[in-house]
């Protein structure tokens, strides 16, 4: 079947000093392509001056001139290589691969830059002008290090691991640009004029759904909420063992978790009109009077509020409109089982929705105490996320479990115990989302999402504060097993700088 995709050139610039390498870089993109163009439809088509230029001669002009136009500028990405030289100076720039970097960078393009740390060869360091080329080096790294991250290499093998992730990285940002674009025109139609539909209470899978009312969403919400009760009252829920019961909900909550991702990803107008709806949809899936017989049973009635209300914050961490999102961790209700007011956010506490239930559901045999449930709600909602790749849905839905735990801390509850190890790729992905930014530039969508699911001054060092401390808690289990990225997140609150990666963890 031929489908969609996107064609993204990646230009490779060097001096000539690590020629070698920029062979392993093409390599690594086309090894990427075999799998990742796949998942993610994206293709990176790498470009390399020597191979993909053509003789080209005119008065007033040059050769990095005819490199820039016939490759340069037009590649939509640059990976840049260095080692112990600059290169030969342009008439524009400190070298030519320096001006193809800067004109990249002027053009708002992908860039990333990687430095080699093995030992400068003797003949290099004794030629009249390595010193200078050397320091003339290291003031541009200084450069580049104003302008963001810089990373380093000491092998083929490490150069290889790091274009892979960054590729990674580059895929799920493309993939994301395409949504925000698809969604804006799918917005623009939605607030045209139209006659609302006479009635609208459940749609098929994959099917096409007209645009999103208040009038088609109350009867949509009415007939879950009727057949979720069903549910509930159901003489299979009420005699089926953990992992039964859990099934048959996630089963129930298919439509509506695929309706879910088209509110978050609606117009922000729309999810202001539809937001009290929503919430109080969640409400009633997450909120249940206590009844008799076993604990877990009672409390897992709310286990379709909290796949609902993870997948909306999911979904809207990625757009930097999390409307739905926000009122959902700003709602309060009565929890019966705590015989108060309190955050709706905690009813929708995945350490409470499963109780004593959460070990039979992961892992029957596992012999810790605390079974991280993310283990199991991970692939579900990543169901509903088809246009990212594996390895964004991993960063997205950690830092989505992250969010939510520093908002039960700020609302002074326990955080999600989560998961008991994050993959490299989450630890860049998130570090990606919470880095400060220089004052006046653009902030993520990631970060404009948090700043407004959070309230106004938050302390955020505080928070990190207390989610270290309430993450000991006496379980048992270092509290560095669960998120190490609390350090990050103390010198993210404090405005410090963020230095390599290596003494993260």
């Amino acid at each position: 079947m031929i489908e969609d995709g996107k064609i993204v050139t990646v230009l490779i610039a060097s001096p000539a000093d690590v020629v070698e390498y920029r062979s392993v870089v093409e390599a690594a993109v086309l090894e990427w392509n075999v799998e990742g163009s796949v998942q993610a439809k994206v293709v990176f088509v790498p470009q390399r001056w020597e191979k993909n230029t053509t003789s080209e001669l005119a008065e007033d002009t040059d050769a990095q001139d005819v490199i820039n136009r016939q490759v340069g500028d037009d590649a939509d990405c640059v990976i840049s290589l260095w080692w112990y030289r600059l290169g030969t100076e342009t008439p524009r720039a400190e070298s030519g691969t320096a001006e193809e970097v800067k004109r990249q960078l002027a053009a708002g393009k992908h860039c990333s830059a990687y430095f080699c740390t093995r030992a400068i060869p003797e003949p290099a360091r004794r030629r009249p002008n390595g010193e200078d080329q050397q320091q003339a080096l290291g003031e541009f790294r200084g450069y580049l290090e104003g302008q963001g991250l810089v990373q380093e290499f000491g092998d083929e093998d490490e150069l290889r691991r790091q274009v892979e992730r960054l590729l990674n990285r580059w895929a799920a940002d493309i993939t994301k640009d395409q949504a925000r674009r698809r969604k804006q025109e799918e917005a623009a139609s939605l607030m045209a004029p139209r006659r609302p539909p006479a009635e609208v209470v459940h749609w098929p899978a994959n099917a096409p759904r007209p645009g999103i009312t208040r009038r088609s969403l109350v009867h949509t919400i009415r007939e879950h909420l009727r057949q979720h009760q069903a549910l509930l009252s159901s003489d299979a829920f009420g005699a089926g063992e953990v992992g039964e019961v859990a099934r048959a909900v996630e089963q129930c909550m298919e439509p509506s978790l695929e309706l879910a991702v088209e509110l978050a990803e609606s117009d922000d107008q729309i999810k202001q009109d539809v937001a009290p709806l929503v919430v109080d949809w969640i409400e009633a899936l997450a909120v249940h009077p206590s009844r008799g017989g076993r604990v877990w049973k009672n409390a897992i009635r709310g286990y379709g509020g909290l796949l609902l209300s993870r997948l909306l914050v999911m979904a809207e961490l990625r757009s930097g409109e999390p409307t739905l999102s926000a009122a959902v961790f700003h709602r309060s209700v009565h929890i019966p089982e705590r015989g108060r007011v309190r955050p709706l956010l905690e009813a929708l506490a995945g350490h409470r929705v499963f109780r004593d239930g959460a070990d039979q559901l992961i892992d029957p045999d596992a012999e810790r105490k605390y079974t991280p449930i993310s283990d199991h709600i991970e692939p579900i909602l990543g169901r509903y996320s088809p246009a990212l790749t594996p390895a964004a849905i991993d960063g997205c839905f950690d830092l989505m479990e992250l969010v939510v735990s520093l908002k039960q801390v700020e609302l002074d509850d326990l955080p999600e115990f989560g998961k008991y190890t994050w993959t490299a790729r989450s630890h860049h992905f998130i570090a990606d989302a919470l880095r400060p930014v220089p004052e006046g530039a653009a902030k993520t969508y990631e970060q404009r999402s948090i700043e407004r699911l959070f309230w106004r001054g938050t302390d955020f060092h505080e928070v990190a504060t207390g989610y270290d401390a309430r993450l000991g808690g006496g379980r048992g289990v270092r509290r560095e097993a669960y998120h190490p990225l609390t350090p990050l997140l103390h010198r993210t609150s404090a405005h410090q700088p963020i230095k390599p990666w290596g003494d993260i963890w």
